[in-house]
Order: structure tokens, then C-alpha cells, then sequence
């Protein structure tokens, strides 16, 4: 439907021009994946769009802490 998302990806606020992109949702494994990929092409820096609360600000840092989860899990049985 118009409301559900395609992928980890929701295109719809940017679709009817109420953001300037898309927005990865998912659980924190899905968004954390998907941010993977980017890291793994070399990006560092993200911009996000403001977060409407506190919650949403805690959820963002959620996907991000599984990211560094992984990539030190990864890491680790690369090295050991």
C-alpha cells in the first residue's frame, strides 16, 4: 500500500514532498544492515532529518549501536 514500505526504505514523505529523502525503517537489525552497507562503501558522516522526540532521537541511536555491535562482532572473527 501507499503506506508501507519497500525494502528498509519509506518513500512516501519523500514521494508527496514533505522531505527532502527517503527514510530507512525497520527493526533495528534491518536499519542497522542497511547502514552497514554504507560504512562498508565508505561513508562516515550522516545526515539525518531532525527527530520529532526524545524517543525517536533514542531509536536512531538504537540502529547505530547495533551497526558498531556488528562491525566489532565482525571484526573480532576477522582477527580472532
Amino acid at each position: 500500500g501507499l503506506g508501507k514500505a519497500s525494502g528498509p526504505y519509506w518513500l512516501v514523505p519523500f514521494q508527496n514532498y514533505k522531505t527532502m529523502c527517503p527514510y530507512l525503517v525497520g527493526s533495528y537489525e534491518q536499519v542497522a544492515a542497511e547502514l552497514a552497507g554504507y560504512l562498508a562503501a565508505g561513508y562516515r558522516t550522516f545526515i539525518l532529518d531532525v527527530p520529532p522526540d526524545r524517543e525517536e532521537l533514542r531509536h536512531v541511536g538504537m540502529a547505530f549501536a547495533q551497526v558498531r555491535k556488528e562491525a566489532r562482532c565482525q571484526n573480532y572473527s576477522r582477527s580472532g
